[in-house]
Order: C-alpha cells, then structure tokens, then sequence
C-alpha cells in the first residue's frame, strides 16, 4: 500500500468501512432473527360455551408467530437493503470519479474485500443461526454481494481494463 496515493488509500479504506459495516449488520440481523422468541404464547385451555378450543386458538398463535418471524425477516433484508444503497451510492459517485486513477492492486484488494465479506457473512451468519433460516441468509448475503459488486468492484474493474487496453 506504499505505492498508492492519498485518493487510492482514502478509497480502499472508505470500501472497507463500508463493507465491514454490512458484514456488521448482517451479523447483528442474524443474531436478533435467532434471538427472536414467539411474540405471543399458545393457551392450555380455552372454553367456549363448553367446548375446547385450546387447538384453533394455538392454531392461530403459531401462524401469528409465523407471520411475525417472517415479517421480520424480510423488513430486515429491506433494512439493510436500504442502508447498502445509502453508503454505497454516494461512495461509488465520490470514489469513483470520471477522473480516477484505478491500480490494478486496488481492484484486486475490492475483490478481496467481497470475497471476505461473502464469506464472512455466510460462515458466521450460519454459525450465529445455528444452521436454520438458510434462504434468508442466503437472501441477505446475495443482495448485498452484489451491490457491494455492482456498486465497487465491477466500476474498477472495467476501469483498470479500460486503462490497460
């Protein structure tokens, strides 16, 4: 890193942020989905004019439960969906400028950089899930693969191909 300018060092550090910031809140998402406890608690015993309906009542809790588990899920994959897009765009229209002076060492290190956060994410995001909710991890990781991608990695690399050809 020696060799880079203040711009190349100002720019991978920035990505850097960026990307251990979602890898972050991708983590703590994890966490707080497995945490997650029933929202509401099934009944023993339910009389109605004499009749049981203990079961029907249940019935409607755990789709309840359900229903709140996958509400969560899919408002935090919105959440962080809006909060990659919020840093993301701003970056990529300041980093990387008409102007810019790309190394190929740079764009190799935003490949890095990706290639740790997928893994990363998806490695702990198991670990923190205990092996369950794998489509919304997968979900999450994938979305924000590709924007950190979309958004970072590829602009350089069509630069850096651009200027060695």
């Amino acid at each position: 890193m020696k060799e880079f300018t203040g711009k190349q060092k100002a720019r991978l550090s920035t990505l850097a942020a960026i990307v251990l910031y979602l890898l972050y809140g991708t983590l703590a998402y994890a966490w707080e989905i497995r945490m997650q406890t029933p929202q509401i608690d099934t009944v023993d015993s339910m009389q109605i004019d004499g009749a049981e309906f203990a079961g029907i009542a249940n019935l409607f809790v755990a789709g309840t439960n359900g229903m709140v588990s996958f509400l969560t899920m899919i408002l935090s994959v919105l959440a962080m969906l809006v909060i990659a897009l919020i840093l993301l765009v701003p970056w990529r229209c300041i980093a990387l400028r008409k102007y810019s002076v790309i190394a190929p060492e740079e764009c190799r290190i935003s490949k890095y950089l990706l290639t740790g956060y997928s893994v990363c994410s998806l490695i702990g995001g198991l670990i923190i899930l205990r092996f369950t909710n794998l489509l919304y991890l997968m979900v999450m990781t994938g979305i924000l693969t590709f924007l950190i991608w979309i958004f970072s990695v590829w602009p350089m690399g069509r630069r850096v191909n651009e200027e060695n050809n």
